[in-house]
């Protein structure tokens, strides 16, 4: 019977195969990677067999104790494969519809508003250079696209040029190799941020557009091709995430300022009418509008699929595509906890708003420990064989509950003073 390992090593593998076979193929996996973007090409490609319409995917530590969200009864993990160790293993990662709250209170993830446009374009043009057309928000995208692309393909075609065996690449000369390449890696970028800025790809992009990724047709090129779209989208998203984060909370903080502003002066008002009732003599001019505050509206370019040959002991780092019948000594115990749970480091699970100032770009999401790996065979996915794991072994919701409830008390704590810290305070006076 086929390990839980060897099922995923198979799902990857395929999918693999599968996304660069055609266009549509191609842009169906961007829309899912766009959303993960903080997530390496190795995990978008696993998230994507599994649960291609997610948005937000995180470890169900990080949503009890981060967001105070539990993981629903029934929901299915997605599984990746943690290669931090000498062995492989898997961990697995909960979409954020498959979460919910005590607070009832929906998930605010980023989104591109048309007021952001200036401070997001010059923010861009800081980072990436003079944008070629800023007319609209499209065009200033796709072009810090281009820009970024042409920064950074030559760091990622130097190590495509050496693994072209067996591709249509092969028999190639390098300067059509880079032309195909380059081509397909700035239309996928552009495509990355216009899916994840709301924008409609789909209408500026067709397929002739990414009809040389069927070049890519080996795990070694696919991997190349993958990481190094994944990778130049994530930097561009950061910079853009960042600066409507920072347009957000200064929107917030204007509401909260007018509502208390607002506040006072209704209450003033009050006060005026029922000094007017007992006879004082002023005029209230007019009664205030119920108003409410308004909600805001190189990195490793070696990334891979991993690799059907290379020996797990020897090149525990790799990530290639494995052959089913290589990893049957790999599909152990992931060894304790690891501060970082997936290798390279990437955060923020999707982005997702919330009370605390989130971290900025080191950390990907950590992974779960073994003895939350569910033992049953994997249930099927989508129609990309997908292999759900059911939440049974994991965490009942009332053990969620009570380590949500923990975190919180964590918190509070942090600005708590114990009592015998006062008493000893007021023993000593004011020290005048």
């Amino acid at each position: 019977m086929a390990t839980k390992l060897q099922l995923i090593t198979e799902l990857s593998q395929r999918t693999a195969h599968s996304i660069t076979r055609n266009p549509v193929n191609w842009t169906s996996f961007l829309k899912t990677a766009a959303w993960n973007y903080k997530y390496p090409f190795q995990d978008q490609l696993l998230i994507y067999a599994q649960r291609p319409d997610a948005t937000a995917c995180a470890p169900i530590e990080i949503w009890n104790r981060k967001f105070g969200r539990w993981v629903n009864r029934g929901a299915k993990g997605i599984a990746l494969i943690n290669d931090s160790g000498n062995r492989l293993s898997l961990r697995h990662v909960f979409d954020i519809s498959d979460t919910n709250s005590r607070y009832n209170r929906p998930p605010v993830l980023w989104s591109m508003q048309d007021r952001y446009m200036d401070a997001v374009t010059e923010t861009l043009e800081n980072s990436f250079g003079d944008l070629k057309d800023k007319s609209d928000i499209i065009s200033a995208l796709v072009s810090v696209a281009f820009n970024a692309v042409e920064d950074n393909y030559a760091d990622y075609l130097s190590d495509l040029m050496y693994c072209r065996e067996n591709s249509f690449l092969e028999e190639l000369d390098g300067l059509n190799v880079e032309v195909i390449f380059k081509a397909a890696l700035r239309s996928s970028v552009a495509y990355m941020l216009l899916v994840r800025c709301g924008c409609p790809a789909d209408k500026l992009f067709t397929s002739e557009d990414f009809q040389g990724v069927v070049n890519f047709n080996t795990l070694d090129t696919v991997s190349r091709l993958g990481a190094a779209a994944s990778d130049i989208s994530e930097m561009l998203l950061r910079e853009i995430e960042a600066t409507v984060k920072e347009l957000q909370k200064a929107e917030r903080k204007q509401n909260r300022t007018i509502a208390k502003n607002q506040s006072e002066e209704h209450n003033e008002s009050r006060k005026d009418e029922r000094d007017g009732e007992d006879g004082t003599d002023i005029h209230n001019a007019g009664r205030l509008s119920d108003t409410r505050p308004g909600a805001a509206g190189g990195r490793n370019a070696h990334r891979q699929v991993w690799d059907v040959t290379q020996n797990i002991s020897e090149k525990p780092q790799e990530r290639d595509v494995r052959q089913p019948d290589t990893v049957g000594q790999a599909d152990g115990t992931p060894g304790g906890d690891r501060p970082d749970g997936e290798g390279a480091d990437r955060e923020n699970h999707g982005g997702i708003s919330h009370e605390q100032p989130r971290a900025g770009q080191s950390g990907r999401p950590d992974g779960l420990d073994g003895t939350h790996e569910q033992p049953a065979a994997l249930g099927g996915g989508n129609n990309t064989g997908g292999a759900g794991v059911q939440l049974t072994l994991f965490p009942t919701v009332e053990q969620q509950i009570e380590s949500i409830k923990q975190a919180e008390d964590e918190k509070s704590s942090a600005f708590s003073i114990s009592q015998e810290e006062i008493d000893h305070v007021l023993c000593r006076g004011t020290g005048f």
